[in-house]
């Protein structure tokens, strides 16, 4: 399967990427980089591995969930040939900004 990044998980994630950039240095910002590789071939490889994301208001998303090392999440779903990546989410956010972000989907 094909990785197809959303526009808000692009800058999700190089917000969070700088983030650890700066406060962290470039081994942790490296380890990042790293996890996300992985978890992005993780999910093209076998698409169905990631944890249903389920809410109350979004239960009609087919969306899973794969972490990026401990504390991020991608949030995805698959389109045909495709794994669409739709948020990268930094779990000590506010769940309800989350929320926002996927009714938005």
């Amino acid at each position: 399967m094909k990785p197809i990044w959303t526009e808000g998980a692009l800058s999700d994630w190089e917000g969070i990427a700088r983030y650890i950039a700066v406060n962290f240095g470039k081994k942790a910002f490296d380890e990042y980089e790293l996890a996300t590789d992985e978890a992005e071939k993780q999910i093209c490889e076998f698409s169905g591995s990631g944890t249903p994301f389920k809410t109350r208001k979004h239960h009609d998303l087919d969306l899973k969930f794969v972490f990026i090392g401990k504390l991020s999440k991608m949030i995805y779903h698959v389109d045909g040939e495709n794994v669409v990546v739709d948020v990268i989410w930094d779990t000590r956010q506010s769940p309800k900004r989350l929320t926002d972000r996927l009714s938005k989907l």
